[in-house]
């Protein structure tokens, strides 16, 4: 597997991270691993070689080219575990790189399946560290006003709607925001003014 991402960064010297294909332990592809490439766009049961670019591919496995970390930088310490891979994606793609699947290498992520399913502590994890990873994102002009504009509004649609639930992602997600506020500008502030 890793001589496989190796030889792919060999071929496209753009790439700054490659993935194998994440498996369960049922030697199907990952769940969510393969709900992300279903909304890029990418049916990886239907091409069985080579290397694809995509814009994100989760973290779990990832080949990474140490000259181009060195110049993008390493992962934000704001992010804890989720939300992380998104925003270094995004960092990547700023950086004029790339990001792939290497389609005939696979990796057994020994997890849990679908666990976040029954999990709402993951699941506001993941719904806090998207809206983090959005604001972050040096691909957009997505300012903290708009996001907490965005989740105010839901908030108040989800009460409305009595989606219980929702409001209290929402409301979760504008709380972690405000607090990480000064964390999030000094970031953004390397972003528009790089070293």
């Amino acid at each position: 597997m890793v001589s496989l991402l190796k030889k792919s960064i060999e071929v496209n010297p753009a790439l700054a991270i490659v993935s194998p294909i994440h498996l369960n332990e049922q030697n199907q592809p990952e769940y969510q691993f393969n709900l992300n490439c279903i909304d890029l766009g990418i049916d990886i049961n239907s091409k069985t070689s080579g290397t694809i670019e995509v814009t994100f591919v989760n973290a779990a496995c990832w080949l990474m080219d140490l000259k181009k970390i060195k110049e993008i930088g390493y992962l934000y310490s704001i992010f804890k575990n989720y939300g992380s891979d998104l925003n270094y994606c995004n960092r990547v793609i700023h950086s004029s790189y790339k990001v792939g699947i290497n389609l005939e290498a696979n990796v057994v992520h020994k997890k849990k399946d679908n666990d976040y399913e029954n999990s709402l502590s993951k699941t506001i994890k993941i719904h806090n560290t998207y809206y983090l990873a959005l604001i972050l994102n040096p691909n957009t002009n997505i300012t903290v006003q708009i996001i907490l504009s965005s989740l105010y509004k839901g908030l108040i649609a989800s009460i409305l709607k009595l989606n219980f639930k929702k409001a209290l992602l929402n409301n979760l997600t504008i709380i972690l925001v405000l607090l990480r506020l000064s964390d999030i500008r000094k970031i953004k502030a390397t972003i528009q003014n790089p070293k």
